[in-house]
């Protein structure tokens, strides 16, 4: 099966197709010229019957030092960008306040120029009605005066001066000298509508000071009141002043805890150290505490004395001397005396340890009943000091409030106004509408602009394909030629012939000619001639029998021995084309009741044979794809050089699938401009789904006198003269 065109890629997919454009402009020029000739007409025909009008400018310059009611930098925060301020007077002045403050006091309510005419139009009447409006119809005066309003706001144009803070009035009215007369109103209206807006201002804000002030008097009194209460029920004589008695009893509770703690760090060392020596062995003599006592002190010196006398007597008597004995008993009655000392000693420290332990204690004790007493005092202080500071604020914000009432009330009534007019509308001199050459412009090109939207819709409905780059983009096959509709290109005396019968009559003419382009690229398919070519299309009436007729004697003139197989066995096509009616014919042959020879005819124009369908079978699908068949066409195939099968239209009969798979290559004949793309594309889909091998697409019966507008460079003819000649339509191009 062929391949698909492959689609255009890289810059050339994305390049414009300009020939292809005009050559949508020069099939659809008609359309082009009649709707752009139209739209022109009707813009010359507003243009001339336009009234003339004239535009009356007044400038307003925007004070961009405004002044503030409230100057203070709390309440007032940086001023609006120029930009934004001179864009939102602007919409102001064009709001409908201003324009019926205007209509107002001008009466033009009653100025026919402005003023409504009857009563609401069918239009508008069914417009309310489509929208469902349910709310209640105003009254006629209310209805005349919004009328008259968005009359009036239809002539006025207001816009900012570049990037100043000037914004120009104007308005446009039919008469120079109203026209300068409602400018004016409008700069005068906007002023004044800006100097009520102060004023309306200034009043709001005075009148919201004096319900402030009330209440903030209210709430510092209240609070004043709650801050002397608070203190007599805490006692707080001077909250925030100097050192509290309770403060001063503490510090002292401190002091007295840290002397008591380190009397009792040196008790505790001195009990320890007393205990370390005796655990070493100690007799207790040599402790501090001992060394400092006046019994110890005795005892040692008595000791001292028994224990030289010991030494005199053992040394006089020995050790069994009565005298020595006693002396010795002496000394150990001291030795007992000194140790049972330093266990009091000993024991006395134990106790100073415990007294220096309890006095801590209550001193901690103390402390922490005093800091509780202070952690009362302080919170109660706490809350009376942010009473005070309430009481303070309300104070002050009382007083703040108060002088900007008195600062309100000086200014009220002095306000200037944001805005003045710089220079008042002057009566104009020259008329402004209409603009003849530039409504002149537009509306050429609106007719170029609705011309181009004509054309792209005449395309877009267009319902076949019509030329080479569509066919391949839209069907992927290549297109091999292009047929024209015989009786678009004779005159009237030879309107009534027969294509087929033309065809082999002029075999020298643009429409003969159409046919060889076909054959030639059939003899050439994939660089060898396909010797069996099945025609089919997609629906009935698209000229496949007429294609398939005049291509086998166009290619049985040209000397090839070529047969045309009338394949449709329902409508019998070229049977009926050609006007004969066999009895027999390709259905006989496959049924085997006669031989190929007894039914082939012999065409007398063009030397072509022709197999007709012949009889009628309701088993026409088994024939074609059955053995019988493939045998003919082997025998036919032997015989000639050229086998042309016309089938019936694949999308509406199944026998048409069942012989184009026979075939060598299939050829699709499409209507030109006629044939619905998406039944193109069906049938497309349908050959390759039973695989054949498409050559490619014939466009039939195409209008020559259109043809170079999709630019063909085939040749057709022409008449001249009553001679039939071919000529290139490019050349008709002028």
């Amino acid at each position: 099966m062929n391949a698909l065109v492959p689609a255009p890629r890289g810059s050339e997919a994305a390049a414009i197709d300009f020939g292809r454009i005009l050559a949508v402009f020069r099939r659809h020029i008609a359309i082009f010229l009649g709707v752009a000739a139209a739209v022109l007409a009707v813009s010359v025909g507003l243009i001339v019957s336009q009234a003339p009008r004239y535009t009356a400018h007044a400038s307003v310059l925007i004070d961009q030092q405004k002044q503030q009611v409230m100057k203070d930098d709390t309440f007032v925060t940086g001023n609006p960008d120029i930009s934004t301020v001179v864009d939102t007077e602007s919409a102001v002045i064009t709001s409908r306040a201003i324009a019926q403050r205007v209509v107002r006091d001008l009466h033009l309510e009653q100025d026919p120029e402005f003023a409504p005419r009857g009563k609401p139009g069918l239009l508008s009447s069914l417009w309310r009605f489509v929208t469902l409006r349910s709310d209640p119809a105003p009254s006629d005066a209310d209805r005349n005066l919004q009328i008259t309003i968005d009359a009036v706001k239809g002539g006025l144009d207001v816009e900012r001066l570049g990037t100043t803070a000037m914004i120009d009035v104007a308005f446009t009215a039919k008469d120079p000298a109203k026209a300068a007369k409602i400018a004016n109103a409008f700069a005068n209206a906007y002023l004044q509508d800006t100097i009520d807006a102060k004023l309306g201002t200034v009043k709001k804000i005075t009148g919201w000071l004096n319900d402030r002030l009330a209440s903030l008097q209210k709430d510092a009194q209240k609070a004043s009141t709650e801050l002397e209460a608070y203190k007599a029920e805490n006692k707080l004589t001077d909250v925030g002043g100097s050192e509290t008695l309770t403060q001063q009893e503490l510090s002292q509770l401190d002091q007295q805890l840290q002397l008591a703690r380190a009397d009792l760090a040196a008790d505790e060392a001195r009990l320890a150290t007393a205990k370390s020596q005796l655990a070493r062995g100690s007799n207790g003599e040599d402790l501090g505490e001992a060394l400092n006592s006046a019994v110890v002190q005795s005892l040692r010196t008595q000791r001292g004395l028994v224990s030289q006398k010991v030494a005199d007597m053992q040394g006089r008597y020995g050790n069994r001397h009565p005298d020595l004995l006693q002396a010795k008993r002496e000394l150990a009655a001291i030795d007992g005396q000194i140790h049972e000392e330093v266990q009091r000693i000993v024991s006395n420290l134990v106790s100073q340890v415990r007294v220096a332990q309890d006095r801590v204690s209550s001193l901690e004790s103390s402390i922490a009943r005093t800091r509780g007493v202070l952690v009362n005092n302080n919170l109660a202080g706490a809350r009376a000091s942010v009473m005070s500071l309430n009481a303070q604020s309300s104070a002050t914000l009382y007083q703040a409030f108060l002088e900007r009432m008195k600062q309100s009330a000086a200014v009220q009534g002095m306000e200037p106004p944001d805005a003045r007019v710089v220079s008042p509308a002057m009566i104009p001199t020259g008329k402004s509408e209409p603009r003849i050459v530039l409504d002149l412009a537009l509306g050429c090109v609106l007719a170029l602009l609705l011309g181009i939207i004509a054309v792209a819709i005449a395309e877009a409905i267009d319902g076949g394909y019509a030329s080479e780059d569509e066919v391949e983009r839209g069907l992927g096959y290549p297109l091999i030629g292009v047929v024209p509709t015989l009786s678009a290109m004779l005159d009237r005396r030879n309107a009534a012939d027969s294509p087929v019968d033309y065809v082999a009559e002029h075999p020298r003419s643009a429409f003969a000619e159409s046919f060889r382009a076909i054959r030639a690229s059939l003899l050439h398919h994939r660089g060898a001639q396909a010797k069996v070519v099945a025609l089919t299309s997609a629906v009935p009436g698209e000229g496949k029998t007429t294609t398939a007729i005049c291509l086998a004697r166009i290619s049985a003139m040209a000397g090839s021995r070529t047969v045309l197989v009338d394949c449709d066995l329902v409508s019998h096509g070229v049977d009926t084309v050609l006007g004969i009616k066999p009895k027999l014919g390709l259905v006989d042959v496959l049924q085997g009741r006669v031989r190929l020879d007894e039914v082939l005819q012999h065409d007398q124009k063009s030397g072509a044979q022709i197999l007709p369908a012949g009889s009628y079978s309701d088993s026409a699908i088994d024939l074609l794809d059955s053995i019988a068949m493939e045998q003919v066409l082997l025998q036919l195939c032997d015989r000639f050089d050229f086998v042309i099968l016309d089938t019936s239209p694949i999308l509406l009969v199944s026998d048409a699938r069942a012989i184009v798979r026979q075939a060598d290559t299939v050829l699709m004949v499409t209507r030109w401009r006629k044939t619905p793309r998406r039944m193109a594309e069906a049938c497309i889909k349908a050959l390759a789904l039973i695989e054949t091998d498409v050559a490619g697409t014939v466009l039939a019966r195409a209008d020559h006198h259109t043809l170079a507008a999709f630019r063909y460079g085939h040749y057709y003819e022409r008449q001249k003269g009553g001679q039939i000649e071919l000529y290139d339509p490019s050349r008709r191009v002028a």
